[in-house]
């Protein structure tokens, strides 16, 4: 990651900010994974379809628990998303006949 909301202003690398940011997004992700279990009477792909989270719901999620000092956009959200994804912690998956990509948090 280079640049944008990952440096302070004295172009500092804010690496904890980026962790805390991946622990947060990685929380959300797993929170809905283990809600949208309640919701398996309604068939696999309704559960889920109720696990997964488009880009925009996850830095919606984030902006509102008020960590960031900047405005993130979409396209940070999804550079973090991106390293979770590395780590084997998410995946990215299609949506709505894939005309959407969503995330979903591994199970484990």
């Amino acid at each position: 990651m280079t640049g944008g909301a990952w440096y302070s202003d004295h172009q500092d690398f804010e690496s904890e900010f980026v962790e805390i940011l991946n622990q947060q997004c990685h929380r959300f992700l797993s929170e809905r994974r283990d809600r949208s279990k309640s919701q398996s009477h309604a068939g696999p792909v309704a559960t889920r379809n109720a696990s997964t989270a488009s880009s925009k719901e996850v830095l919606k999620y984030i902006s509102e628990l008020g960590i960031s000092k900047v405005q993130l956009k979409v396209e940070d959200i999804e550079a973090i998303l991106d390293t979770l994804i590395y780590d084997g912690k998410v995946e990215k998956v299609c949506a709505i006949m894939c005309t959407v990509l969503a995330w979903d948090a591994v199970p484990g």
